[in-house]
């Protein structure tokens, strides 16, 4: 599993971040968030009822999205990727100062691209299986 997370976080985070002019600080907060939210819920996965609750937060979001894939892997990566700091770059220009940003540097046309890319990566894995090791 860890070999999965350090793929998306060392691979598929910093391409996707490469297309934008974001500094690299920022980068580093909302990488370190993403893989704090990604740790945090597979950590629990075998918690069935703590699992459906939280990812039940995402399930309206993750029905939108492709590859269509497990329903709960797309709540996971809306929950743990999406709904991350990761918002921060793409919401509005209060919420990208706070990441000591001017305006968001990514559009929001792009936050389909960014989440499909998350669920393409995640898509053949096991959690249940994996989160048993």
């Amino acid at each position: 599993m860890n070999n999965l997370i350090n793929g998306y976080i060392k691979d598929v985070l910093p391409s996707f971040f490469a297309r934008y002019n974001i500094p690299k600080n920022v980068i580093e907060v909302v990488t370190k968030d993403i893989e704090d939210r990604i740790y945090s819920l597979l950590i629990r996965w075998n918690e069935i009822e703590f699992r459906r609750v939280l990812l039940t937060t995402g399930l309206e979001e993750a029905t939108f999205y492709e590859p269509n894939v497990n329903l709960e892997l797309r709540c996971f990566v809306v929950v743990a990727i999406r709904n991350s700091l990761f918002e921060n770059l793409v919401s509005n220009r209060k919420a990208a100062l706070a990441l000591g940003l001017k305006k968001s540097p990514i559009p929001e046309t792009d936050v389909k691209t960014f989440t499909q890319e998350a669920i393409r990566h995640f898509k053949q894995t096991d959690f249940d299986k994996e989160c048993n090791n």
